[in-house]
């Protein structure tokens, strides 16, 4: 193998090397990703889940049904809230993950380069 075909075979395995890293560390922030965007359906349905059972208070007197169906109203809407939270959330450490990917991914590029231009520079002062 020349000169050039060595350099040429380095930068190949480089580059398949970082397209190999990158889907290891995406196939866990995919995950993320779909947390995000089915915690507040889920949330919403533990809300409406509540105020259907919210309603069968309603049986006894008046005053004291009233306060008992708000009472449940208002608890029914923490699954919302938990949902909304969890989906805040995830979607903050999403964020920052793909930027730290991102940043890696051109580490990991200025790395490789770095790399075939000093082999580059070896094989021009040695015979190799």
């Amino acid at each position: 193998m020349d000169k050039r075909g060595a350099l040429q075979a380095a930068q190949l395995a480089s580059g398949r090397t970082a397209v190999k890293i990158h889907q290891q560390m995406k196939r866990g922030v995919n995950s993320l990703a779909t947390i995000t965007s089915t915690a507040p359906w889920i949330g919403i349905l533990g809300t409406l889940w509540g105020i259907a059972n919210s309603f069968p208070a309603l049986g006894g007197q008046k005053g004291s049904g009233l306060s008992r169906v708000c009472e449940n109203l208002s608890h029914s809407m923490i699954f919302s809230a938990i949902g909304l939270l969890v989906a805040l959330i995830t979607s903050a450490l999403y964020d920052y993950l793909c930027t730290e990917i991102e940043e890696l991914d051109l580490e990991i590029k200025c790395a490789a380069l770095q790399l075939v231009n000093d082999l580059g520079r070896i094989n021009r002062s040695t015979n190799f």
